[in-house]
């Protein structure tokens, strides 16, 4: 009987073991579907239905975790990562990508449109911002500049994350080629104005300098795709766009009662270093100078910004080194954009560093007279105010 009672117990547990491997195996070969998408399909060039059908359970189960309410944090990054993961893959095809987005659209538009009730930060939102942009799709770029203008969202964190979303799919267009569709084309170009337009009426510091940053991104890509005429059609309709931008903002920091923060100040800055990359690198001496013309007035414009708030923003550290580097820039530039512009001669401007010089060592007097003599300079020809 002991011996019987041990035989019987080691089969019921060899059976045991069984069930339980056999469960164990089916709970693996489900969690590596759900999981992952071979090269094989993310480097498709033809989707096929036994393919597409993998898609859709793979987008479909991990955007429906992203739109769980109960999931944690963790939980939506999981899912935000696994999304993510065949999007970034090495080799993922356009084909692939759109079959992707197909599936997985109009589970995470709505979740970029949720309001997450009164949470400071619209985590599920801003992820699923992510997600569109590595999909890098003209329908997912329409969808995204949808959510750029403070007029249709108030939400700061979402149009932060739209417009550098929207900058990376119209630079993959451009740089893959698909921008010479017409379809692709007309959407970048659309989005470039939305952009634009949405930069001057933008309240945050932030969302402006992106922006501004993604204009300028667009504007530079004919020094890279040199001889293509689509190409240079977009970037120059994305310089005079940026142009227009600049000078919107500009208009709006002067014309304020109270003086420009340190984000103002910062995302002012980093445009002004966006053009002075963009000129340097301009080889075409007729766009260098076009845009110079246009440019050197703005930039007159920009140097006067402590003019008026001069006391107030030299009692805060911060705008003194803020403002130090917009200055020093802004002035080295506009030298560098009126010695090209002009002979040896033709004008009388301050010294290299007259107004660095002048606001760093808190004379506002010096200051003035110097921003008054370049104010002078760009009034006249060859520039254009």
């Amino acid at each position: 009987m002991v011996r019987d009672a041990r035989t019987g117990g080691v089969r019921q547990f060899a059976s045991t073991v069984m069930v339980m491997a056999a469960v164990f195996a089916g709970l693996t070969a489900t969690s590596h579907a759900q999981s992952s998408l071979g090269s094989g399909i993310t480097g498709a060039r033809e989707i096929t239905p036994e393919m597409r059908r993998k898609i859709e359970v793979y987008g479909e189960n991990w955007a429906g975790r992203m739109a769980d309410e109960s999931a944690s944090t963790t939980q939506v990054e999981e899912a935000r990562d696994k999304l993510l993961r065949p999007l970034n893959a090495p080799g993922a095809t356009l084909q692939f990508r759109r079959e992707m987005y197909e599936v997985i659209e109009n589970p995470l538009k709505e979740l970029i449109e949720r309001r997450d009730g009164i949470e400071r930060y619209p985590h599920r939102a801003v992820n699923a911002i992510r997600i569109l942009q590595a999909a890098r799709t003209k329908d997912g770029l329409t969808l995204l500049a949808s959510h750029v203008d403070p007029a249709f969202d108030d939400r700061i964190f979402v149009r932060r994350r739209a417009i550098i979303g929207c900058e990376t799919i119209m630079l993959d267009m451009i740089n893959s080629g698909a921008a010479s569709e017409g379809a692709e084309r007309r959407a970048i170009d659309r989005v470039v104005r939305t952009i634009g337009d949405a930069t001057i009426s933008e309240t945050d510091a932030m969302a402006r300098r992106h922006g501004l940053g993604a204009l300028a991104a667009i504007g530079n890509v004919d020094n890279v795709n040199k001889g293509d005429d689509v190409i240079e059609e977009i970037a120059a309709n994305a310089r005079a766009k940026l142009l227009e931008s600049f000078k919107g903002c500009l208009e709006t920091l002067l014309s304020a009662d109270e003086a420009p923060t340190v984000d103002d100040i910062s995302a002012m800055h980093a445009a002004i270093i966006d053009f002075r990359d963009m000129f340097l690198l301009m080889q075409d001496d007729r766009k260098q100078r076009s845009i110079g013309r246009e440019l050197g007035p703005l930039l007159a414009d920009a140097l006067s910004v402590p003019v008026g708030h001069w006391e107030h923003l030299r009692s805060s550290r911060d705008a003194v080194a803020a403002l130090d580097g917009l200055i020093t820039d802004s002035e080295a530039l506009l030298h560098t954009i009126n010695n090209r512009l002009t002979s040896t001669g033709d004008n009388v401007t301050p010294a290299s560093d007259a107004l660095q010089a002048a606001w760093s060592s808190d004379r506002q007097s010096e200051f003035d007279r110097a921003l008054n003599a370049w104010s002078g300079v760009v009034s006249t020809s060859p520039y254009q105010r």
